[in-house]
């Protein structure tokens, strides 16, 4: 998450707090406004002390200039470097939770926001991690973190070279992998999503890639009822995410 000035940092008064409550926190210090004093800062000085994160004071100006001028609320905390994962450090996280890997896979994500909003529905799904085209999508950002509110904390992200090599690995760990696609015939309520998976959302303006989808096992389409026949790529991912949630919920309860 890299700032104008190259330094790798988080803001936000929610962000930082998620970032501060982290076991695995990328934290290093913390710069709150000079001389403002409100209760949202007061609870990071306090969960900063807590996790034992340096606090020091900037001017608002300073504060601008780390968070290139976003919503930072008088706080910005500066991080290590966001590190990628293997795709194989979350099969493993699936397995020590001994249940079926739910991955999500985002093909030409762009908008730092989408991808924001998509780590967050992954994180709040359970997913355990998400895949990115090192290439096509967008960098992980201090805005992307701002958007996934703390998420980024949580979420395993594995930036890969190619997407579609790593998708037909996933295959032969056993990972089925389903792309979601508005031409598709079979809607995502037809779809077995407790089998381990990987779900592929593409780009809001272009889809998903010929070449990814022709990788893909099976497409499902959301239904849409209204006169609109799109939606934006994290609502897609949200609504194929809390299905499969949904599904793996229902199927669980039936367990004798």
């Amino acid at each position: 998450m890299n700032s104008a000035s190259g330094e790798s940092v988080v803001y936000g008064v929610h962000p930082v707090l998620e970032a501060l409550r982290s076991e695995a926190s990328r934290l290093q210090k913390i710069y709150l406004a000079h001389g403002k004093v409100s209760p949202a800062l007061a609870r990071v000085r306090a969960a900063a002390k807590q996790a034992r994160v340096p606090c020091s004071e900037k001017s608002a100006s300073e504060l601008d200039r780390l968070a290139e001028g976003g919503n930072h609320q008088g706080v910005v905390g500066l991080v290590r470097p966001f590190e990628s994962v293997s795709p194989e450090e979350m099969l493993d996280r699936a397995a020590a939770a001994g249940v079926a890997p739910l991955i999500l896979a985002l093909d030409q994500g762009r908008d730092p926001q989408n991808l924001g909003s998509l780590i967050r529905s992954a994180e709040g799904a359970g997913a355990h991690g998400v895949l990115l085209s090192k290439h096509d999508s967008a960098p992980v950002t201090g805005v992307v973190g701002r958007a996934s509110a703390g998420a980024l904390e949580y979420v395993s992200v594995a930036q890969v070279t190619n997407l579609v090599r790593t998708l037909e690995d996933m295959k032969t760990k056993g990972l089925w992998v389903f792309g979601a696609d508005a031409s598709a015939e079979a809607s995502i309520y037809e779809a077995d999503f407790t089998v381990p998976v990987v779900l592929v959302i593409g780009s809001e303006d272009r889809g998903i890639r010929p070449l990814v989808k022709k990788t893909c096992d099976a497409l499902y389409r959301i239904p849409l009822l209204g006169r609109i026949h799109s939606l934006n790529a994290a609502v897609s991912g949200a609504l194929v995410l809390y299905e499969a949630v949904r599904q793996r919920l229902s199927a669980s309860s039936t367990k004798p």
